[in-house]
């Protein structure tokens, strides 16, 4: 029943694809319906813009409206959407005021198939329905959200945090800003909780839920004898991590985050779903923090995360099951971004193609560091392998990555060149 389950999803997915790549070569070739797609077409209807902020009450339908600035922002950073400020001088009684606010809108680079995937994988009408149906209080307001299900075509207007602080991936997040976003992410997972142990039931319709067969379908796209290991670690470690324990962001990286002095506002909600809560706190901390960093505050994060999860009120999951989960949810995490089609929308032009290198071999090398402190007998009671096998599955993954994972084929490819891979795969440093 399973393999005609996953039989009928190749057929459906098949056909989706083909489809929505029709959709979208048509798309490309039509001026915009309903609201703008891009930066540029927002500057373009400046009339819309007043009108739609003034619906929303961010600004006075009365007040004399000045000068509008329309301005890209993050160009070769945002791999999955446009970003522009939009800055509104406005007047009333004598008094000027400016209103800023962040405008987000799909990718529009890269090919017709990026597009598809991007459209199948629904980033874009996920992360509207998240500021309809949940606004949460760490998440900045959204003064207007569309979304095409059909074309991927996205706007959404955003609060500007004016006084906000970022940090760039690669660099890292410091440990006192990653204290503020474990504590952020406790209150998403709290504010949603379903139980340690979810009984079956029937979800809310906001986010949908992943259907098992999806995950294995993803997870037999990275075909070949050679990857049945990683296969198999993918495949249990996300139907653990898929039971919906809670709503999770799904993408909860300090790149996806802005902090105030005393909280980390979450930002692209495109990946939401429902899922195990280690799954946030693992990818945080593996994919934002140094090694280092890691080591010296982990526990401590891990604290500040439970500590605020029963402040709001959760009861039932305690210390040890966060442990145990946390592990299952880094190897998750490691094996998700070796996966085919994930990262398929995209758009590396050169640019984004440094971005993507360098953000890549940081988070190669933050991961192994994580996969060569795992104590043997746990990896053998959970995925029936030693170190040594682990070892060899972990090479030979990063030399050959799916070619449809074109991230983890950029890195493959310069690690190649420049002989990297024994530094990287070196566990005794």
């Amino acid at each position: 029943m399973r393999a005609l389950k996953l039989a009928g999803f190749y057929v459906i997915f098949a056909v989706g694809f083909g489809l929505l790549w029709l959709i979208s070569a048509i798309d490309r070739m039509r001026p915009p319906k309903s609201f703008p797609r891009d930066p540029d077409q927002l500057a373009d209807r400046k009339d819309w813009l007043i009108r739609t902020l003034q619906q929303a009450d961010v600004l006075p339908a009365d007040g004399e409206i000045g000068r509008v600035e329309v301005q890209r922002i993050k160009q070769g950073e945002a791999f999955r959407s446009q970003l522009a400020t939009v800055n509104v001088n406005w007047r009333l009684g004598g008094v000027s005021e400016r209103l800023s606010c962040v405008a987000k809108f799909a990718p529009s680079g890269g090919s017709l198939a990026n597009r598809a995937i991007f459209v199948l994988q629904a980033n874009h009408t996920r992360e509207v329905d998240l500021y309809r149906s949940l606004a949460p209080e760490i998440a900045p307001r959204a003064f207007y959200g569309r979304a095409d299900p059909a074309t991927g075509n996205l706007c959404l207007l955003m609060e500007h945090l004016d006084e906000a602080t970022e940090y760039a991936e690669t660099d890292g997040c410091p440990p006192e800003a990653a204290h503020l976003a474990m504590a952020s992410l406790a209150r998403l997972h709290a504010a949603h909780w379903r139980g340690a142990d979810p009984t079956p039931g029937p979800l809310p319709s906001f986010p949908p839920p992943l259907p098992p067969v999806a995950i294995d379908f993803f997870v037999s796209l990275a075909g070949g004898q050679e990857r049945a290991i990683m296969r198999d670690i993918a495949s249990r470690s996300w139907h653990r991590g898929n039971v919906p324990q809670t709503v999770i962001h799904g993408d909860a990286r300090v790149g996806n985050m802005m902090f105030t002095d005393e909280r980390a506002w979450l930002i692209d909600w495109q990946a939401v779903r429902w899922g195990r809560a280690a799954f946030d706190c693992a990818y945080f901390m593996l994919l934002s923090l140094s090694g280092e960093v890691r080591a010296a505050h982990g526990q401590a994060l891990l604290d500040t995360w439970h500590r605020t999860l029963v402040e709001r009120g959760v009861t039932d999951y305690d210390r040890a099951a966060l442990d145990e989960d946390f592990q299952h949810a880094g190897f998750l995490v490691s094996s998700l971004l070796w996966l085919p089609l994930l990262s398929g929308e995209l758009s590396l032009d050169e640019s984004n193609t440094r971005r993507a290198l360098a953000g890549g071999l940081v988070w190669n090398r933050r991961l192994c560091r994580f996969w060569s402190e795992v104590d043997e007998s746990w990896l053998q009671r959970h995925h029936g392998i030693d170190r040594a096998t682990l070892h060899r599955v972990l090479e030979h993954n990063l030399r050959h990555p799916p070619r449809l994972n074109r991230g983890a084929s950029l890195v493959a490819d310069h690690l190649r060149a420049t002989s990297g891979f024994d530094h990287l795969l070196d566990w005794s440093s």
